[in-house]
């Protein structure tokens, strides 16, 4: 007799949307939902810290592999912060000096950049502050910006999905006079909860499969909150908050235009060598971003705060009033956001702009420019790079 064909067995896929710091959702191949609210939330711990001589705050931030079981059967292989999985929240106020001992413990290069932040490019974790294996980076800078929630994640071109999706995020939480003037719920973890919410997709081994997209047509319940029998509760949410400024876009200096399309901006794809732009210290710009094909794509700014003044011929819907580091683009619409370039300059070492679906910027969706002071002009990136040992 003829052989029989073989067939190889491929592991079964399940497609599990988890709140990473709290409960399972597991969605079944017939689209039925299986909803599991007996695990309790899990809060970061908020990072430990020391003020050295210098009164700067000091916080070691060592990055490692490890195992986290979130199903049954095998635990899952990730990565964190001084962690198994994620990291801790890092919280600092303004006018506050900071240092972070990065440690990669990973067998392979990444870093962390402060997403949100604003700081010189040599501390902020972009792509060319690279931390070798074993190796350390040491960035210190003095916060000077409002009260915000921002995060960490690595940044290393290439590879910022992966290690990100592994589990090498954690929260950064900025305060000053205003917010603490302010009667809001302020206990962290009891009050003032910190909540984290990715999506996964695992293997019939249990291990993260990051190349099946998570079924995002499923109007999913992820966390219930069970109130005490008796609450005593004196704060009280102010009807506005962190309300920006009017721009004076009468003192513009420049409007730049940017499309995004496929895997590109303007039709040119990342170079880590190539200096796409320039911007001067002290200026107000506008940016006219597009998304030109129909697949989602956002957009982030590295550095700045911005405000979005429309969307097409249309003001801004709620969600998009305020300070902005990173807004959604609908296909097709007009995004004209307003940022000033203050503080900060290097002729040499960029910024980045790019999507922040972390595939596509690690596929070519990013760009990079530099902030000029006076008389300065466009420089060169240093080809020997910013590896850290």
């Amino acid at each position: 007799m003829p052989n029989e064909p073989t067939t190889t067995r491929r592991p079964r896929r399940r497609a599990v949307r988890i709140l990473l710091v709290t409960v399972a959702l597991v969605v079944a191949s017939t689209g039925a939902l299986e909803v599991d609210f007996t695990r309790p939330l899990a809060i970061p711990p908020i990072a430990e810290s020391r003020v050295d001589t210098t009164s700067t705050r000091v916080v070691d931030l060592d990055i490692r592999s490890g195992e986290t079981r979130f199903l049954d059967g095998p635990a899952t292989r990730t990565a964190g912060v001084n962690g198994a999985f994620l990291g801790p929240t890092l919280r600092a106020r303004r006018g506050e000096n900071v240092s972070f001992n990065v440690r990669n413990g990973l067998t392979e290069a990444t870093l962390l950049h402060w997403h949100g932040m604003h700081v010189f490019t040599a501390m902020d974790g972009g792509p060319h502050q690279t931390v070798e294996s074993d190796g350390i980076w040491t960035p210190k800078w003095m916060v000077d910006q409002a009260a915000a929630t921002l995060w960490y994640h690595p940044h290393l071109h290439g590879t910022t999905a992966d290690h990100a999706y592994q589990g090498v995020t954690g929260m950064f939480i900025l305060d000053d006079d205003n917010s603490a003037g302010l009667n809001l719920p302020d206990t962290y973890g009891t009050d003032d909860i910190p909540m984290i919410v990715q999506d996964r997709t695992f293997d019939g081994d249990n291990q993260f499969d990051g190349s099946v997209p998570f079924l995002n047509n499923v109007g999913l319940d992820i966390v219930r909150f069970r109130a005490a029998d008796r609450l005593a509760d004196t704060t009280e949410v102010p009807a506005a908050m962190g309300i920006a400024p009017d721009v004076d876009t009468t003192a513009l200096t420049e409007v730049r235009s940017f499309a995004l399309a496929g895997r590109a901006i303007n039709g040119a794809t990342m170079d880590m060598n190539r200096i796409d732009f320039a911007v001067r210290k002290g200026t107000t710009q506008v940016w006219e971003v597009t998304n030109t094909n129909g697949y989602p794509h956002n957009f982030h700014v590295h550095d700045v705060q911005f405000q979005v003044l429309d969307v097409g011929a249309d003001e801004p819907p709620p969600p998009l009033r305020g300070w902005k580091d990173t807004v959604l683009l609908v296909p097709d619409k007009r995004y004209r956001l307003a940022m000033r370039f203050s503080d900060y300059s290097d002729p040499n070492l960029p910024y980045m702009s790019h999507c922040h679906l972390l595939t596509h910027e690690d596929e070519g969706m990013m760009g990079q420019f530099v902030v000029l002071g006076d008389g300065e002009e466009i420089g060169s990136i240093p080809r020997s790079g910013h590896g850290h040992r």
